[in-house]
Formats: structure tokens, C-alpha cells, sequence
């Protein structure tokens, strides 16, 4: 029998290897597509449109500085590794109508066994601040991690000193514990 997807991707090109999100399904690598944003898994293709959104941010509260495309490269393979020990899944945001990176966010800290996960290490251009981006990116990560996964506990992380992401965990109701 035939599982039923949860979303479907309306892209101009089409993603080829991976498969949308079904019940029971794992937490990565997957595809997420809402009504603004698409994240697909974070690829070497992704290294020259990555690395120009990046450098238009002030990395200074940001953990994994990307200043160089070698940064770029060493985050996606690094990221690669990660994956196949299925501790981590990092996702390229793209802007559906445009077809454009607009930054990158990420499961990390994926436990299965209990399941338990973190959302960070999300960036986005600062022309996406404060836009739909990051609302419909959290939640497609949170719908595909509880109802997809069955997560028993998502977590996000951020410096305590970055404001404005903090910022953002409030608006979508989240809690600081510490």
C-alpha cells in the first residue's frame, strides 16, 4: 500500500533522490515545501548560491562562520558526514517563486532513539528578516519532525547575546528553560 506525502514540491527544477515526507518516516534527509519556502537537503550544489547570501550577513553571534566559499564547502561536508551517521540534517532554504538560496537551517543533535531533536544553525539574508521565511521554516520542520518522526521533544538553540533570533524562538511561542 502506498503511503500518501504530506507536501509536495512545486520547484521549476526538479530535486531527483529523495523522497517527500510519509508517516513513520525519518527525520532526514527529506524535502520540506511550504507556500514561500522549499528546504531541500544542503548539497555541494548549493556551495555558489550559498556562499552568496552568506556573505552578505554579520557573522559576529553566529556559530559556524561562513566568510569563504572553502567555508561553504567545509559546512556541507562536514554537514555530509553528519548525515550519514544520522546525527544531523542540514537543509538549504530556497525561496520557491524565485528559485533562490536564501539561507540554510538545520536538524542537529538527532537522537532516534529517544526522539529528541534541535532546530539551529539557521541564517537567513537580511532582506528575509522578518518576512514569512523563518515562521514557514519552523514550522515545516516542527510538522514533519512530530507528525512525520513522532519527535517527543524538538529544542532550538541560539546565543544568548543574539537578540534578534531570540527574538524570533518568542514569536512562535516557544520557551526559554536556561
Amino acid at each position: 500500500m502506498r503511503k500518501k506525502a504530506i507536501s509536495r514540491v512545486k520547484s521549476k527544477s526538479p530535486i531527483q533522490g529523495f523522497d517527500m515526507p510519509t508517516k513513520g518516516a525519518k527525520i532526514g534527509p527529506c524535502i520540506l515545501s511550504g507556500q514561500f519556502v522549499r528546504l531541500e537537503p544542503l548539497r555541494k550544489r548549493h556551495v555558489a548560491e550559498l556562499y552568496k547570501s552568506a556573505r552578505r550577513l554579520d557573522w559576529s553571534l553566529l556559530l559556524g562562520q561562513l566568510r569563504s566559499k572553502e567555508d561553504v564547502e567545509r559546512r556541507i561536508e562536514n554537514g555530509l558526514e553528519a548525515e550519514k551517521s544520522d546525527s544531523e540534517y542540514a537543509f538549504a532554504v530556497t525561496l520557491i517563486q524565485q528559485d533562490k538560496v536564501v539561507g540554510s537551517t538545520a536538524y542537529l543533535s538527532v537522537n532516534s532513539k529517544h526522539k529528541r531533536v534541535e532546530i539551529g544553525s539557521t541564517w537567513y539574508t537580511p532582506d528575509q528578516w522578518g518576512t514569512a521565511v523563518n515562521p514557514e521554516c519552523k514550522f515545516l520542520l516542527l510538522r514533519h519532525a512530530f507528525e512525520d518522526w513522532g519527535a517527543v521533544r524538538v529544542q532550538f538553540g541560539t546565543d544568548i547575546r543574539n537578540m534578534h533570533s531570540r527574538r524570533a524562538i518568542l514569536k512562535l511561542g516557544a520557551k526559554f528553560e536556561g
